[in-house]
């Protein structure tokens, strides 16, 4: 009972968090698009904020963005996101669209507030993510230094759940993949030392274990 509660809890807060940041893009697109907000823009600022409310609040319970795991976040939840704010910018540019009298909104307003808000929302994501990681490291304290054999997509999958799950007690260190275009290169953040015939030089070089 008591973890039901505090998953709803964590539910409600990631909700409002969303809500609050996409509502910070406003001011946001204001200030660029304006360079300055002066006493005639803040009427059709504050009128555009708060009658967009509705509209990103819905887009956040509706495409469920307030259950995504932020410390585990992937291309799908982003996808879903971007998904989201597109659908919320196109209709908050209607919503602007029909403002008239003393509070006109810039026509480029909701699109530049629609980029911000995926900066923001998305940024914390990757912010969070890269902090649980960076923690779970540090917690794992003797976790086993690893090479990953290909750079394919069943490789770097295998990364990102080690760096996702650091308590298993696994650290990708980089791979190893005979192909030599990806040599070199790095996948999911991390480096193709050489081919699978280096594997003593490369652990060496890497101390994996």
């Amino acid at each position: 009972m008591r973890r039901s509660l505090s998953l709803f809890g964590r539910a409600w807060a990631r909700f409002f968090v969303d809500l609050v940041l996409w509502s910070g893009a406003v001011p946001l697109a204001y200030l660029l698009r304006l360079e300055t907000i002066r006493a005639q823009h803040v009427p059709s600022m504050i009128a555009y904020l708060l009658i967009g409310l509705p509209v990103r609040a819905v887009m956040i319970w509706g495409f469920s963005l307030y259950r995504q795991s932020w410390s585990t976040i992937g291309a799908r939840d982003l996808l879903r996101l971007a998904t989201a704010i597109g659908l919320g910018t196109l209709a908050l540019f209607f919503v602007g669209v029909g403002l008239t009298g003393n509070v006109l909104v810039p026509r480029s307003v909701p699109a530049i507030a629609g980029a911000f808000a995926l900066l923001l929302l998305g940024g914390a994501r990757f912010a969070a993510r890269l902090l649980h990681e960076r923690a779970g490291r540090r917690s794992a304290g003797h976790a086993r230094r690893v090479l990953i054999a290909g750079a394919g997509q069943a490789g770097t999958m295998l990364a990102r759940e080690m760096l996702r799950h650091p308590a298993a007690g696994l650290v990708p260190v980089g791979y190893l993949d005979d192909a030599l275009p990806k040599q070199r290169l790095q996948f999911a953040g991390l480096r193709v030392w050489g081919g699978l015939g280096d594997l003593a030089r490369v652990a060496r070089r890497v101390r994996a274990d």
